[in-house]
Protein backbone atom coordinates (compact mmCIF):
# COMPACT_ATOMS: atom_id res chain seq x y z
CA UNK A 1 0.00 0.00 0.00
CA UNK A 2 1.62 3.52 -1.04
CA UNK A 3 2.13 5.53 1.96
CA UNK A 4 -0.42 8.18 2.99
CA UNK A 5 0.38 11.30 1.51
CA UNK A 6 0.80 14.12 4.71
CA UNK A 7 0.36 18.29 4.39
CA UNK A 8 1.05 19.79 7.20
CA UNK A 9 -0.41 23.43 8.52
CA UNK A 10 1.90 25.69 10.28
CA UNK A 11 5.69 25.02 10.54
CA UNK A 12 6.47 25.97 14.02
CA UNK A 13 7.63 24.18 17.07
CA UNK A 14 5.34 22.00 17.59
CA UNK A 15 5.02 20.98 13.88
CA UNK A 16 8.60 20.46 13.56
CA UNK A 17 9.21 18.57 17.42
CA UNK A 18 5.63 16.73 17.37
CA UNK A 19 4.40 15.65 14.44
CA UNK A 20 6.89 15.66 11.38
CA UNK A 21 9.97 13.44 13.04
CA UNK A 22 7.39 10.64 13.54
CA UNK A 23 6.41 11.15 9.91
CA UNK A 24 9.50 11.05 8.98
CA UNK A 25 10.65 7.97 11.32
CA UNK A 26 7.27 6.09 9.20
CA UNK A 27 8.34 6.25 5.36
CA UNK A 28 6.41 2.93 4.94
CA UNK A 29 2.85 4.59 5.94
CA UNK A 30 3.80 8.29 5.53
CA UNK A 31 5.28 10.92 2.83
CA UNK A 32 5.21 14.79 3.18
CA UNK A 33 4.15 16.48 0.21
CA UNK A 34 3.33 19.55 1.50
CA UNK A 35 3.43 22.73 3.61
CA UNK A 36 1.37 25.46 4.25
CA UNK A 37 2.74 28.84 5.46
CA UNK A 38 1.81 32.23 5.70
CA UNK A 39 5.47 33.53 5.47
CA UNK A 40 7.23 33.55 2.65
CA UNK A 41 10.75 33.51 5.03
CA UNK A 42 9.72 29.80 5.75
CA UNK A 43 9.99 28.54 2.34
CA UNK A 44 13.82 28.40 2.28
CA UNK A 45 13.95 26.24 5.60
CA UNK A 46 10.98 23.80 4.41
CA UNK A 47 12.31 23.22 1.15
CA UNK A 48 15.79 22.77 3.05
CA UNK A 49 13.95 19.98 5.59
CA UNK A 50 11.90 18.52 2.74
CA UNK A 51 13.29 18.78 -0.14
CA UNK A 52 10.66 16.46 -1.87
CA UNK A 53 7.70 18.40 -0.20
CA UNK A 54 6.28 21.68 -2.32
CA UNK A 55 5.57 24.94 0.41
CA UNK A 56 2.34 26.64 -0.73
CA UNK A 57 1.64 30.10 0.42
CA UNK A 58 -2.21 29.89 -0.71
CA UNK A 59 -4.61 27.87 1.58
CA UNK A 60 -6.64 27.16 -1.37
CA UNK A 61 -4.02 25.94 -3.50
CA UNK A 62 -2.89 23.96 -0.69
CA UNK A 63 -6.46 21.78 -0.05
CA UNK A 64 -6.20 21.56 -3.78
CA UNK A 65 -3.13 19.59 -3.71
CA UNK A 66 -3.11 15.77 -3.50
CA UNK A 67 -2.49 15.05 0.44
CA UNK A 68 -4.60 13.04 1.83
CA UNK A 69 -3.84 13.52 5.23
CA UNK A 70 -3.59 17.36 6.38
CA UNK A 71 -2.21 18.16 10.44
CA UNK A 72 -2.97 21.71 11.94
CA UNK A 73 -0.25 22.92 14.64
CA UNK A 74 -1.51 26.28 14.67
CA UNK A 75 -3.49 27.84 17.58
CA UNK A 76 -6.89 26.30 18.46
CA UNK A 77 -9.01 28.99 17.35
CA UNK A 78 -7.78 28.27 13.98
CA UNK A 79 -8.53 24.26 14.50
CA UNK A 80 -12.71 24.29 13.72
CA UNK A 81 -12.27 26.56 10.19
CA UNK A 82 -9.17 24.52 9.48
CA UNK A 83 -10.37 21.78 9.71
CA UNK A 84 -14.09 21.93 8.42
CA UNK A 85 -12.00 23.24 4.80
CA UNK A 86 -9.97 20.07 5.22
CA UNK A 87 -12.91 18.23 5.40
CA UNK A 88 -14.54 19.97 2.70
CA UNK A 89 -11.51 19.10 0.21
CA UNK A 90 -11.87 15.41 1.15
CA UNK A 91 -9.26 15.19 3.71
CA UNK A 92 -8.06 13.45 6.33
CA UNK A 93 -7.37 15.29 9.44
CA UNK A 94 -5.04 15.38 12.82
CA UNK A 95 -5.38 18.87 15.12
CA UNK A 96 -2.92 19.41 17.94
CA UNK A 97 -4.80 19.57 20.98
CA UNK A 98 -6.97 21.32 22.41
CA UNK A 99 -9.42 19.91 20.08
CA UNK A 100 -11.02 23.16 19.40
CA UNK A 101 -12.26 25.89 21.67
CA UNK A 102 -15.52 24.80 22.36
CA UNK A 103 -17.78 21.69 22.14
CA UNK A 104 -20.30 23.25 19.81
CA UNK A 105 -16.94 23.15 17.40
CA UNK A 106 -16.33 20.29 18.40
CA UNK A 107 -19.87 19.05 17.05
CA UNK A 108 -19.69 20.78 13.73
CA UNK A 109 -16.26 19.10 12.85
CA UNK A 110 -16.88 15.84 13.37
CA UNK A 111 -20.29 15.32 12.32
CA UNK A 112 -18.82 17.02 9.28
CA UNK A 113 -16.33 14.13 8.96
CA UNK A 114 -19.05 11.68 9.58
CA UNK A 115 -20.85 13.31 6.35
CA UNK A 116 -17.79 13.09 4.14
CA UNK A 117 -16.21 9.73 5.76
CA UNK A 118 -13.07 11.29 6.72
CA UNK A 119 -10.97 10.66 9.83
CA UNK A 120 -10.37 13.52 12.91
CA UNK A 121 -7.66 12.36 14.85
CA UNK A 122 -6.82 14.93 18.04
CA UNK A 123 -3.00 14.52 18.76
CA UNK A 124 -3.44 12.96 22.13
CA UNK A 125 0.53 12.05 22.18
CA UNK A 126 0.59 11.71 26.16
CA UNK A 127 -1.49 8.30 25.81
CA UNK A 128 1.80 7.03 25.16
CA UNK A 129 3.92 8.43 27.59
CA UNK A 130 6.33 6.15 29.75
CA UNK A 131 4.76 7.36 32.56
CA UNK A 132 1.21 7.19 31.96
CA UNK A 133 2.00 3.09 30.64
CA UNK A 134 2.75 2.31 33.68
CA UNK A 135 -0.10 3.76 35.15
CA UNK A 136 -2.37 2.03 32.92
CA UNK A 137 -0.07 -1.45 33.98
CA UNK A 138 -0.68 -0.81 38.02
CA UNK A 139 -4.72 -0.40 37.48
CA UNK A 140 -5.51 -3.31 35.13
CA UNK A 141 -4.23 -3.47 32.03
CA UNK A 142 -2.45 -6.47 30.99
CA UNK A 143 -1.45 -5.81 27.68
CA UNK A 144 0.03 -1.92 27.07
CA UNK A 145 0.22 -2.28 23.62
CA UNK A 146 -2.92 -2.74 23.04
CA UNK A 147 -4.06 0.91 22.25
CA UNK A 148 -5.78 2.92 24.87
CA UNK A 149 -9.20 4.06 24.60
CA UNK A 150 -11.78 4.76 27.08
CA UNK A 151 -13.68 1.80 28.82
CA UNK A 152 -17.24 1.24 28.59
CA UNK A 153 -19.04 3.64 30.60
CA UNK A 154 -21.62 1.58 32.07
CA UNK A 155 -19.00 -0.48 32.96
CA UNK A 156 -17.15 -0.88 36.59
CA UNK A 157 -14.36 1.73 37.63
CA UNK A 158 -10.84 1.20 38.61
CA UNK A 159 -11.42 -2.82 38.47
CA UNK A 160 -8.08 -4.76 38.06
CA UNK A 161 -7.84 -7.68 35.77
CA UNK A 162 -6.32 -10.60 36.66
CA UNK A 163 -2.29 -10.49 36.18
CA UNK A 164 -0.99 -12.79 33.76
CA UNK A 165 1.77 -15.42 35.14
CA UNK A 166 4.94 -13.66 35.91
CA UNK A 167 3.46 -10.12 35.96
CA UNK A 168 3.41 -9.25 39.82
CA UNK A 169 2.60 -5.30 38.26
CA UNK A 170 -0.98 -5.97 36.29
CA UNK A 171 -3.28 -4.75 38.76
CA UNK A 172 -0.50 -4.32 41.74
CA UNK A 173 -3.02 -1.41 43.23
CA UNK A 174 -6.35 -4.04 43.25
CA UNK A 175 -9.36 -1.74 42.88
CA UNK A 176 -8.41 1.77 42.67
CA UNK A 177 -10.28 4.20 44.93
CA UNK A 178 -8.24 7.69 45.00
CA UNK A 179 -6.24 8.61 41.75
CA UNK A 180 -4.77 12.19 41.32
CA UNK A 181 -2.73 13.74 38.40
CA UNK A 182 -0.82 16.95 38.08
CA UNK A 183 0.77 18.58 35.31
CA UNK A 184 2.73 21.40 37.08
CA UNK A 185 5.52 24.12 36.37
CA UNK A 186 6.79 27.42 37.18
CA UNK A 187 6.85 30.37 35.47
CA UNK A 188 6.32 33.28 37.65
CA UNK A 189 6.16 35.97 34.55
CA UNK A 190 5.90 35.83 30.97
CA UNK A 191 7.36 32.93 28.72
CA UNK A 192 9.34 35.80 27.40
CA UNK A 193 9.63 38.54 29.68
CA UNK A 194 11.85 40.68 27.57
CA UNK A 195 9.12 40.94 24.72
CA UNK A 196 6.11 40.20 26.56
CA UNK A 197 3.00 37.92 26.31
CA UNK A 198 2.40 35.48 23.36
CA UNK A 199 -0.70 34.46 22.00
CA UNK A 200 -0.82 31.80 24.42
CA UNK A 201 -0.90 34.19 27.52
CA UNK A 202 -4.00 36.11 25.84
CA UNK A 203 -7.32 35.78 26.97
CA UNK A 204 -8.83 37.27 23.83
CA UNK A 205 -7.44 33.77 21.99
CA UNK A 206 -9.63 30.65 23.06
CA UNK A 207 -8.45 27.66 23.81
CA UNK A 208 -4.96 29.11 25.25
CA UNK A 209 -6.23 28.93 29.35
CA UNK A 210 -3.89 26.01 30.80
CA UNK A 211 -7.00 24.38 31.59
CA UNK A 212 -7.53 23.60 27.57
CA UNK A 213 -3.65 23.68 26.99
CA UNK A 214 -2.49 21.05 29.71
CA UNK A 215 -5.99 20.03 30.87
CA UNK A 216 -6.71 18.33 27.85
CA UNK A 217 -4.39 15.97 28.27
CA UNK A 218 -4.83 15.32 31.40
CA UNK A 219 -8.50 14.83 31.18
CA UNK A 220 -7.86 12.50 28.25
CA UNK A 221 -5.75 10.23 30.24
CA UNK A 222 -7.57 9.96 33.02
CA UNK A 223 -10.84 9.14 30.82
CA UNK A 224 -8.91 6.02 29.43
CA UNK A 225 -8.16 4.79 32.78
CA UNK A 226 -11.50 4.74 34.38
CA UNK A 227 -14.08 6.01 31.41
CA UNK A 228 -16.29 9.10 31.77
CA UNK A 229 -16.86 10.13 35.37
CA UNK A 230 -20.60 11.21 37.04
CA UNK A 231 -19.79 14.78 37.67
CA UNK A 232 -16.82 17.83 37.86
CA UNK A 233 -16.69 20.19 40.49
CA UNK A 234 -13.43 22.71 39.53
CA UNK A 235 -11.83 25.56 40.26
CA UNK A 236 -9.77 27.76 37.27
CA UNK A 237 -8.38 30.71 38.32
CA UNK A 238 -8.00 33.29 35.51
CA UNK A 239 -4.46 35.47 36.53
CA UNK A 240 -2.71 33.53 40.03
CA UNK A 241 0.54 35.17 38.91
CA UNK A 242 -0.87 38.64 38.79
CA UNK A 243 0.49 39.03 34.81
CA UNK A 244 -1.97 41.75 33.97
CA UNK A 245 0.00 43.83 36.85
CA UNK A 246 3.55 42.67 35.33
CA UNK A 247 2.62 43.90 32.22
CA UNK A 248 1.14 47.26 33.21
CA UNK A 249 4.43 47.70 35.40
CA UNK A 250 6.53 46.73 32.54
CA UNK A 251 4.32 48.58 29.73
CA UNK A 252 4.04 45.39 27.66
CA UNK A 253 0.82 45.47 26.02
CA UNK A 254 -0.59 42.87 22.79
CA UNK A 255 1.15 42.99 19.74
CA UNK A 256 -1.42 44.83 18.45
CA UNK A 257 -1.26 47.45 20.99
CA UNK A 258 -3.72 46.56 22.79
CA UNK A 259 -3.88 46.18 26.49
CA UNK A 260 -3.00 42.64 28.06
CA UNK A 261 -5.78 40.16 29.10
CA UNK A 262 -4.24 37.19 31.07
CA UNK A 263 -5.75 33.57 30.46
CA UNK A 264 -6.54 31.23 32.98
CA UNK A 265 -3.20 29.88 34.85
CA UNK A 266 -4.03 27.25 37.11
CA UNK A 267 -6.82 24.70 37.28
CA UNK A 268 -8.11 21.78 40.13
CA UNK A 269 -10.74 19.81 39.33
CA UNK A 270 -12.39 16.70 41.00
CA UNK A 271 -13.60 13.91 38.88
CA UNK A 272 -16.17 11.68 40.93
CA UNK A 273 -17.13 7.99 39.56
CA UNK A 274 -20.22 7.01 42.32
CA UNK A 275 -19.81 3.51 40.92
CA UNK A 276 -20.51 1.52 43.29
CA UNK A 277 -17.37 1.18 44.25
CA UNK A 278 -16.39 4.99 44.22
CA UNK A 279 -13.69 6.60 43.01
CA UNK A 280 -12.27 10.25 43.04
CA UNK A 281 -9.75 11.46 40.48
CA UNK A 282 -7.57 14.58 41.41
CA UNK A 283 -6.50 16.69 38.57
CA UNK A 284 -4.37 19.59 39.32
CA UNK A 285 -2.50 22.48 36.99
CA UNK A 286 -0.52 25.19 38.30
CA UNK A 287 2.66 28.31 36.77
CA UNK A 288 3.88 28.66 40.55
CA UNK A 289 4.80 25.19 41.26
CA UNK A 290 8.65 25.09 42.59
CA UNK A 291 8.91 21.80 43.36
CA UNK A 292 6.99 20.04 40.25
CA UNK A 293 8.11 16.14 42.01
CA UNK A 294 4.54 14.85 41.87
CA UNK A 295 3.11 13.03 38.36
CA UNK A 296 0.59 10.24 39.28
CA UNK A 297 0.02 8.69 42.88
CA UNK A 298 -2.80 6.08 43.37
CA UNK A 299 -4.24 4.39 46.24
CA UNK A 300 -6.57 1.30 46.10
CA UNK A 301 -7.11 -1.58 48.18
CA UNK A 302 -3.91 -3.64 47.94
CA UNK A 303 -1.66 -0.89 46.95
CA UNK A 304 -0.28 2.20 46.46
CA UNK A 305 2.04 4.53 43.92
CA UNK A 306 3.47 7.79 43.52
CA UNK A 307 5.67 8.46 39.93
CA UNK A 308 7.11 11.54 39.86
CA UNK A 309 9.25 13.71 36.83
CA UNK A 310 8.12 13.60 33.04
CA UNK A 311 8.29 11.31 30.08
CA UNK A 312 11.05 12.44 28.28
CA UNK A 313 10.21 12.42 24.98
CA UNK A 314 9.48 15.85 24.36
CA UNK A 315 12.78 16.87 25.94
CA UNK A 316 14.31 14.80 23.51
CA UNK A 317 12.52 16.48 20.54
CA UNK A 318 13.04 20.21 21.53
CA UNK A 319 15.86 21.66 18.97
CA UNK A 320 16.22 18.62 17.01
CA UNK A 321 16.58 20.32 13.15
CA UNK A 322 13.77 20.70 10.96
CA UNK A 323 13.51 17.25 9.26
CA UNK A 324 15.38 15.22 11.18
CA UNK A 325 13.88 12.13 12.95
CA UNK A 326 17.65 11.00 14.74
CA UNK A 327 16.29 11.01 18.06
CA UNK A 328 13.68 8.51 17.63
CA UNK A 329 16.56 5.67 16.69
CA UNK A 330 18.32 6.76 20.12
CA UNK A 331 18.79 3.92 22.37
CA UNK A 332 18.12 5.98 25.11
CA UNK A 333 14.84 7.93 23.67
CA UNK A 334 11.38 7.20 25.88
CA UNK A 335 13.22 6.07 28.95
CA UNK A 336 13.24 7.35 32.15
CA UNK A 337 16.10 8.15 34.77
CA UNK A 338 16.35 5.87 37.77
CA UNK A 339 15.63 9.17 39.95
CA UNK A 340 12.27 9.15 38.51
CA UNK A 341 11.02 6.04 38.33
CA UNK A 342 7.47 5.11 40.77
CA UNK A 343 7.72 4.07 43.96
CA UNK A 344 5.39 1.37 44.82
CA UNK A 345 4.12 -0.20 47.96
CA UNK A 346 1.69 -3.15 48.09
CA UNK A 347 -0.14 -5.95 50.07
CA UNK A 348 -0.13 -9.51 50.44
CA UNK A 349 3.31 -10.47 49.30
CA UNK A 350 6.82 -11.63 50.78
CA UNK A 351 8.17 -7.78 51.05
CA UNK A 352 3.95 -6.38 51.83
CA UNK A 353 4.85 -2.81 52.82
CA UNK A 354 7.73 -2.06 51.55
CA UNK A 355 8.47 0.69 48.74
CA UNK A 356 10.01 -1.02 45.53
CA UNK A 357 11.27 1.57 42.36
CA UNK A 358 9.56 0.31 39.21
CA UNK A 359 10.64 1.59 35.95
CA UNK A 360 8.21 2.33 33.37
CA UNK A 361 7.96 1.14 30.06
CA UNK A 362 9.25 3.06 27.41
CA UNK A 363 7.29 5.95 25.99
CA UNK A 364 5.86 6.00 22.23
CA UNK A 365 4.57 8.23 20.78
CA UNK A 366 5.63 7.28 17.43
CA UNK A 367 2.92 4.52 17.75
CA UNK A 368 -0.15 7.36 18.03
CA UNK A 369 1.24 7.62 14.02
CA UNK A 370 1.46 4.20 13.46
CA UNK A 371 -2.04 3.89 14.47
CA UNK A 372 -3.22 6.64 12.33
CA UNK A 373 -1.87 4.76 9.64
CA UNK A 374 -3.90 1.76 9.83
CA UNK A 375 -7.29 4.30 10.29
CA UNK A 376 -6.77 6.49 7.50
CA UNK A 377 -5.85 3.02 5.85
CA UNK A 378 -8.68 1.61 6.67
CA UNK A 379 -11.04 4.63 6.51
CA UNK A 380 -12.43 3.41 9.90
CA UNK A 381 -12.64 6.84 12.47
CA UNK A 382 -13.26 3.60 15.39
CA UNK A 383 -9.62 1.74 15.37
CA UNK A 384 -8.20 5.94 14.60
CA UNK A 385 -5.71 6.55 17.89
CA UNK A 386 -8.65 8.99 19.69
CA UNK A 387 -12.23 8.53 18.03
CA UNK A 388 -14.43 10.35 17.51
CA UNK A 389 -16.58 9.91 20.99
CA UNK A 390 -13.70 10.46 22.67
CA UNK A 391 -12.67 13.67 21.38
CA UNK A 392 -16.25 14.96 21.99
CA UNK A 393 -15.98 13.97 25.88
CA UNK A 394 -12.93 15.05 26.40
CA UNK A 395 -14.32 19.05 25.06
CA UNK A 396 -17.54 18.27 27.21
CA UNK A 397 -15.71 17.68 30.18
CA UNK A 398 -13.56 21.15 29.93
CA UNK A 399 -16.73 22.91 29.16
CA UNK A 400 -18.39 21.26 32.05
CA UNK A 401 -15.36 22.12 33.96
CA UNK A 402 -15.80 25.82 33.14
CA UNK A 403 -19.16 26.21 33.90
CA UNK A 404 -18.52 24.08 37.85
CA UNK A 405 -15.46 26.92 38.21
CA UNK A 406 -17.58 29.71 37.11
CA UNK A 407 -21.15 28.89 38.88
CA UNK A 408 -19.29 27.01 42.28
CA UNK A 409 -21.62 24.25 41.34
CA UNK A 410 -20.40 20.12 40.44
CA UNK A 411 -21.78 19.19 37.06
CA UNK A 412 -23.42 16.02 35.79
CA UNK A 413 -21.28 14.47 33.29
CA UNK A 414 -22.23 11.21 32.32
CA UNK A 415 -25.91 11.01 33.10
CA UNK A 416 -25.89 14.71 32.61
CA UNK A 417 -28.23 16.97 30.59
CA UNK A 418 -25.09 17.56 27.18
CA UNK A 419 -25.27 13.82 25.52
CA UNK A 420 -23.26 13.02 22.08
CA UNK A 421 -25.27 14.08 19.13
CA UNK A 422 -26.49 11.14 17.31
CA UNK A 423 -23.86 10.11 14.65
CA UNK A 424 -21.00 10.71 16.67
Amino acid sequence: MAPIRVGIVGFGFSAKAFQLPFFLALPEDFVVDAVYVRSPALVPEISSALPRATAYLSLQDFFASPVELVVFSTPPHTHCELALAALAAHKHVLVEKPFVTSLKEAESVLLKAKEVGRIVCVYQNRRFDSDFRLMRTLIGCSDINVPPHFPSVTGAVGTATNAPEGSSLVGALGRVVEFTTHYDRFRNGFRNPETGPMWKEDSRVPGTSILFDLGSHLVDQVLCLFGVPDSVYAVHVKDQRDLAAVAASSGHRNADGSAFAPTGDYMSMVLRYRGPPELVVNVHAGMLVRRTELRFEAHGTRGSVRKGGLDTQEAALKGVPAGSAAPLSEPGFGTEAPADWARLVTDGSASAGEEIRVEPPRGVYVELFRQLARAVQAGDANVSPVTPLEAWWVMRVLEAAMESSATNSVVALRDGPVQPPAGI
